[in-house]
């Protein structure tokens, strides 16, 4: 599978019709499994997820069928401000870590929502800035989708031979860049804390379970993605401001 093929499928789940024709089902197909509520930090595949994150709730996780593409899990307080966080490895070696491969994975991002628009799927988008946050490299985005403008960002860092990816969308002027440097910054300290703690993430009142790998005895429940989430779809004009 190309590396952009790969990207769109990535940002275009939320998009996954338009994208039958020119992608396999099996790349595209996306189940999303309720977690657990409660106070836990649940563990899935080594990673912690705390039940909540700058204030946006976590809710589902996401399996895309294969090493490369990995999982996600979802975080939300309504369906207009959402976040997933994406653990990939792209069938890269990142056993060194690497923020030039981090960056790279933003730009890929960026090619995605390029192409979005060009397929029309997007009425228009714009990227705001790229910059990097400690281990972060990070871009900062605005889509115009049906006539809303949303304001989205991505943040990418290496972690345990995994790229860590975390998407944000809100609506613009809701103080969206605040929250989703406040959400980057809250996981960054659950990766610490992950990395210098044995069995437990976060404060001692918030215990860890851990969550097995493959389906969940919930009864699944299909959902739709953010649709800037990196890797993902295309449309009609994309411009960059000028520096």
């Amino acid at each position: 599978m190309s590396r952009l093929a790969h990207s769109l499928i990535l940002c275009g789940l939320y998009l996954c019709g338009a994208l039958l024709a020119a992608l396999p089902w099996e790349a595209l197909a996306q189940v999303a499994i309720p977690l657990p509520p409660g106070r836990e930090v649940v563990e899935i595949e080594g990673y912690g997820f705390p039940s909540q994150i700058a204030g946006l709730v976590r809710s589902t996780k996401s399996d895309f069928g294969s090493s490369d593409l990995g999982f996600s899990v979802h975080y939300g307080t309504s369906q207009e401000t959402w976040a997933d966080i994406y653990v990939y490895d792209d069938l890269l070696d990142l056993s060194a870590g690497s923020l030039s491969l981090a960056k790279r994975e933003v730009d890929e991002a960026i090619e995605g929502v390029k192409a979005l628009v060009d397929q029309g799927l997007y009425q228009r988008a714009a990227v705001g800035n790229r910059s990097t946050s400690g281990s972060f490299a990070a871009a900062h985005l605005t889509i115009v989708k049906g006539g809303q403008e949303r304001e989205s960002f991505v943040f990418v860092t290496t972690h345990k031979r995994r790229f860590i990816k975390i998407r944000l969308t809100a609506p613009s002027g809701s103080g969206a860049r605040a929250l989703a440097h406040r959400y980057v910054e809250e996981y960054r300290r659950t990766l610490k804390a992950a990395s210098s703690q044995s069995g437990s993430l976060g404060s001692p009142a918030a215990p860890l379970k851990q969550i097995p790998q493959g389906p969940l005895t919930a009864t699944p429940e299909p959902r739709k993605s953010d649709p800037m989430i990196a890797r993902h779809t295309p449309s009609a004009t994309f411009y960059t401001p000028s520096p």
